[in-house]
């Protein structure tokens, strides 16, 4: 694998840009998702890295089996 694929100076971006494949990719890695999910959830909650995370963290909670 090229060294420079996954430059993580690219995580300290505030908004996903998906026009660069480089960029798509790390944050595809970062985020464990396959690019087109991650162009979904760009479409439904906009590009900023916060709102990604937290859509996914309220994902993961409303799938999170609950065991009383």
């Amino acid at each position: 694998m090229n060294e420079n694929f996954l430059d993580h100076s690219v995580g300290t971006e505030s908004d996903i840009d998906l026009k660069e494949t480089r960029k798509m990719h790390f944050w595809c890695e970062e985020l464990g998702l396959r690019s087109e999910d991650l162009r979904d959830i760009v479409r439904l909650v906009g590009p900023a890295v916060h709102d990604v995370r937290m859509y996914l963290a309220k994902k993961l909670l409303v799938s999170w089996p609950a065991h009383y």
